[in-house]
């Protein structure tokens, strides 16, 4: 009798933590996202993430290290080809490598992306423009950028 309901308990639990997690768009798993940052350069994309994660697999990941972590930011991320660079308990930065060259030398595509995610705070950066979209799940159009202008070593931004 007291294992049924510890069962019942149990299992209780966990349907009431599935309809958690799924009335909080921003978590992918036991990652909840606050905020990225993609900045664009000449061919290659740099990504900050910025998250928090469950206190649980916090304690997990200092003992057993980071290698699920990485994993579950990959597979939220969508881009299976990127490099991270660093991951800790609060955020990572990931290298997009191999953004296309359009039209000639200097002009780069950022192809469209969608995230497993909704992100509360995007900002990308290019060296001409800076754009913040608030609760974003990609990037629908894909962005067209120019490469940095150096003029006598110092770099001209059009704003």
């Amino acid at each position: 009798m007291n294992k049924g309901i510890l069962l019942h308990a149990i299992l209780c639990l966990l349907l009431f933590s599935f309809l958690v997690q799924a009335e909080v768009p921003e978590k992918f798993g036991y990652i909840t996202v606050t905020g990225m940052n993609i900045t664009l350069k000449e061919g290659f994309a740099e990504l900050h993430l910025d998250y928090e994660i469950d206190d649980g697999m916090r304690i997990l990941a200092l003992l057993f290290g980071n290698a699920d972590l990485k994993t579950k930011i990959i597979d939220m991320l969508g881009f299976y080809d990127a490099e991270i660079e660093s991951v800790d308990l609060d955020s990572a930065d990931i290298v997009i490598s191999d953004l296309e060259v359009i039209y000639g030398e200097g002009l780069y595509w950022f192809p469209p992306h969608q995230f497993q995610v909704t992100v509360p705070e995007l900002t990308i950066i290019t060296p001409q423009d800076r754009i913040t979209y608030s609760r974003v799940t990609g990037i629908p159009d894909g962005i067209c950028y120019y490469r940095e202008t150096v003029i006598n070593g110092t770099p001209v931004h059009d704003t």
